[in-house]
């Protein structure tokens, strides 16, 4: 972001005013953008602990780490357990 403001050769203070500028005009995308992933963090550990009562593993830490969204996960535990299901036929 300020990166691109350096190409300009502003004096220090207008700079400074710039990068606050173009900060607060993103401030509300970065806290919606926040809100969102931490219901989706939140979704995947309550999809976690409905996993274990399935008797599927799910790791939500991982899960979170590697961007996996709700749905994906849902689906996969699902899957998961109508696979174990299938088995103990």
């Amino acid at each position: 972001m300020a990166a691109d403001l350096v190409h300009l050769k502003l004096p220090a203070d207008r700079h400074r005013a710039a990068v606050a500028v173009r900060k607060a005009a993103i401030a509300e995308d970065i806290a919606a953008a926040l809100s969102s992933d931490r219901v989706r963090c939140a979704d995947l550990v309550i999809i976690a602990i409905q996993a274990a009562r399935l008797g599927v593993r799910f790791d939500a830490a991982d899960a979170i780490r590697s961007g996996i969204s709700v749905n994906d996960a849902r689906e996969h535990v699902m899957s998961e357990a109508a696979n174990k299901k299938d088995y103990a036929r």
